[in-house]
């Protein structure tokens, strides 16, 4: 359950149930129909029976809303072929039909791409270029070949991706052991910048063999010095079930040659309203940066459940107020949450109901250079030997903070270092701290597959009870509130995927 500004993620689900049920409508409108084949002739009716040839023909004969109904084989069209609006491309499935070269939207709307295979050409362009758009949507799609990125969506709303499966980015740049500083020369699956509703879901992709992210940002206006120039915005952006492999080794390189992991998620630069993100498993990290420290104010939100985060090095690189990150389970890393640059000051990070296990580095938890105030961590479960620091404030400990209900397991002797809002912790291992403070062997399952069946306390384990109500964030749950991220009524979590990409 959210526990951060409710009726903000209601009214945002909301918003984008109702324009991808639209955009799920518009796929099929009343309208004419093309039809092609790899065998056929532009000199034909453009019938089932008497087929055209190519995506170029079907092109000049279209005037209206049309689809455009694709047999098996290769259709090329070359670099950043310019698509008409109130256009549907259907293909036999991406195992059959192939559309070979780029695609250029721009000041169009109402083109729907489904059951098609799509393969980029060599040349540093967006498999889909998109500026000024509208109403777009790409079901059963396998993308591969790509050079300047999968999805480039500039100044575009009401978007849908949805069985989307990129394995093979065969013409990005990969340096190996790079000796300058600077980039790496890679392209993301998804680069995004002023963007208003995005669904992506049941998602699989994979840019371990050539590098990459699953998701970044850009805007064409933005110049070497991009910190300096206007954020971009990203509002109601929805990412969900998706299977996220990411090249960690080169993301970009220091002064001394060291390279640091690929981001999975990299939003940069960017005012975020909406943003939601549930249902993933990815290896990489996932960074938000809402702008705020380029002196623009932030007022959006950020919610992160019921993920998987495998060995992701630090988790979520936070620079983003108003975020909420629970039901989530953290395997390995350096810390979960990272916040760098010691003049930066962010607001109300709401951590609940997550398990942390195995982790490494100098901080177990947060590693906080700047300013926090509003932090709430509570009803979470840390499993790791490490002695390092739970927490880390390098410009001192908030005075606000609010930390109960959490089971710490920790090597011997490791500090949790708040001081101020500490209440009703349990401690084995660790430095016992705070109000109500409990220490001992805390009585969890250690059995089974799953996360959940490992750390969900034993069924008489009095970690089941005793929680602390704190109104405004648990008060819902009443007298059976306990310890730990795992409640005596509760299911299983799904964590990551539900469903994988149906093509």
């Amino acid at each position: 359950m959210s526990h951060l500004k409710p009726l903000t993620f209601l009214g945002t689900l909301l918003i984008v149930s109702l324009f991808v049920s639209q955009a799920r409508a518009d796929t099929n409108p009343s309208s004419s129909v093309i039809s092609l084949s790899s065998s056929g002739n532009d000199a034909a009716s453009g019938t089932l029976e008497a087929p055209i040839r190519t995506l170029q023909e079907a092109r000049k004969r279209t005037h209206s809303a049309c689809r455009w109904l694709l047999g098996s084989g290769v259709f090329e069209v070359g670099d950043r072929w310019k698509l008409p609006s109130h256009v549907t491309i259907t293909g036999q499935g991406s195992q059959k039909t192939t559309l070979k070269g780029t695609f250029l939207v721009e000041d169009s709307r109402d083109i729907h791409f489904e059951g098609l295979s799509l393969r980029g050409i060599s040349t540093p362009s967006p498999t889909i270029y998109a500026r000024r758009a509208s109403n777009l949507s790409f079901r059963k799609i396998d993308v591969r070949e790509f050079n300047g990125g999968c999805f480039d969506l500039q100044d575009v709303a009401d978007v849908v991706v949805e069985d989307l499966v990129s394995r093979d980015t065969t013409f990005n740049t990969r340096l190996i052991n790079p000796k300058a500083t600077g980039i790496v020369e890679y392209t993301s699956v998804f680069e995004v910048g002023n963007v208003k509703n995005l669904v992506v879901q049941r998602a699989d992709v994979d840019t371990r063999a050539r590098g990459g992210k699953f998701l970044g940002t850009a805007l064409d206006s933005w110049g070497k010095a991009a910190w300096n120039d206007p954020c971009a915005y990203l509002k109601n952006i929805h990412i969900q079930d998706c299977l996220i492999s990411v090249d960690r080794s080169h993301g970009w390189v220091t002064e001394s040659g060291t390279t640091v992991p690929q981001a999975a998620i990299e939003v940069w630069h960017c005012h975020n309203d909406g943003i939601e993100i549930d249902h993933c498993s990815m290896n990489g990290v996932c960074s938000i940066d809402g702008g705020y420290h380029h002196g623009e104010p932030d007022c959006g939100t950020l919610h992160i459940h019921h993920n998987l985060f495998d060995h992701p090095g630090y988790t979520f690189e936070m620079m983003q107020d108003n975020s909420e990150f629970d039901h989530n389970y953290v395997r390995g890393g350096d810390y979960p949450f990272a916040q760098f640059g010691d003049g930066l000051i962010y607001s109300n990070l709401n951590v609940h109901h997550n398990i942390f296990e195995d982790i490494d580095g100098p901080t177990q938890i947060g590693h906080f250079s700047g300013i926090i105030r509003g932090l709430k961590f509570w009803n979470n479960t840390l499993v790791s030997k490490s002695k390092s620091q739970v927490f880390f404030f390098n410009k001192g400990e908030p005075t606000d903070a609010l930390v109960f209900n959490n089971i710490f397991v920790t090597g011997d002797g490791a500090p949790l270092h708040v001081g101020v809002g500490v209440m009703n912790n349990w401690f084995q291992g660790g430095v016992r701290a705070g109000e109500g403070a409990q220490a001992g062997y805390a009585d969890l399952g250690y059995v089974g597959d799953s996360a959940f069946s490992r750390y969900r306390p034993r069924s008489k384990s009095g970690l089941f009870h005793g929680g602390k109500i704190v109104d405004g964030l648990n008060e819902n749950l009443g007298s059976s509130t306990g310890l730990g991220a795992i409640g005596l009524g509760d299911q299983d979590w799904p964590l990551g995927p539900r469903l994988a990409p149906h093509l």
